[in-house]
């Protein structure tokens, strides 16, 4: 399948074009979900981050930027206003020294292993909160890109790490059959937030290198896991997506669609599984 790929890693002037809510915003901060098995599976995920923007003080690494409402003139209700925007790609721990995301993430692979790093808990503990300060061993360099296809077809990397991670188990990827209806979870950085965990969405249509879905996806969420909220096990990478993001007045606000109209791009997982077996 050849698919209209809008591609949800795009430079910060024209971010807010290209991101989806379909009924309610089922984002949310990991400090908030109930949901133990969610969480972690949040634990795998990982953001690509510049390392202009992480600041290390000895054993702790604090990660600021601009704010969400900074960037994009939020109305005053917008939710997650104050947090940083620092990722500028989402990825997935699939084995101790593997991260899985979209190859256009790596679409200069020397240059973003050299100038950007995978941080693990990038995440709030409140709404409110305006910088994220990590274990500085959650920081993680990339050694070289394993694996990268990016073409009309597929979009998908894998980077290994200078170092394995010890200290979180990492995702298992779906050998299942991927059907109508199955209940996902997605994990990542929308916009380049800290980790949002956005569930109650479900696959609508399947393609041979794809399925289409209903998952509250925005720009730097490319990369991310979609998994299985049955399962916990990780059906895909996000890729593409829709418009989202309307102006009212002076400000910005979320332009909500019908749980039906879903148009995120998840690749399946089926050609990293492929790979692995023959690595």
């Amino acid at each position: 399948m050849n698919f209209a790929l809008i591609l949800l890693f795009i430079s910060a002037p024209i971010m807010a074009e290209i991101l989806a809510i379909y009924g309610n915003d089922d984002r949310q901060d990991v400090y908030a979900v109930t949901n133990p098995q969610f969480k972690e599976m949040a634990n795998s995920t990982a953001a690509l981050i510049s390392q202009e923007k992480i600041k290390y003080n000895g054993t702790t690494a604090t990660i600021s930027e601009k704010s969400l409402a900074d960037m994009y003139k939020l109305c005053p209700s917008e939710r997650f206003r104050n947090q940083p925007i620092a990722a500028t790609c989402s990825g997935t721990l699939i084995a101790p020294d593997i991260i899985m995301t979209a190859a256009h993430c790596y679409d200069l692979p020397k240059q973003a292993c050299r100038d950007y790093r995978w941080v693990f808990d990038y995440k709030v503990s409140k709404e409110s909160q305006s910088s994220v300060t990590v274990n500085a061993q959650n920081v993680y360099e990339c050694e070289k890109v394993i694996f990268n296809e990016m073409n009309g077809t597929y979009d998908y990397a894998l980077i290994k790490l200078k170092k394995t991670v010890n200290d979180r188990t990492f995702a298992p990827l779906s050998k299942a059959q991927i059907k109508v209806n199955d209940p996902l979870v997605l994990i990542g950085h929308p916009s380049g937030l800290p980790t949002k965990i956005a569930a109650d969405a479900f696959v609508l249509q399947v393609e041979p290198t794809v399925f289409v879905s209903n998952v509250d996806a925005f720009s730097v969420n490319s990369g991310s896991g979609v998994f299985n909220a049955s399962t916990g096990e990780v059906m895909g990478i996000l890729v593409s997506g829709r418009m989202d993001y309307e102006s009212k007045g002076n400000c910005s606000t979320l332009k909500v669609y019908d749980m039906k109209e879903g148009n995120e791009s998840v690749m399946r997982v089926d050609k990293i599984l492929e790979f692995l077996r023959k690595k």
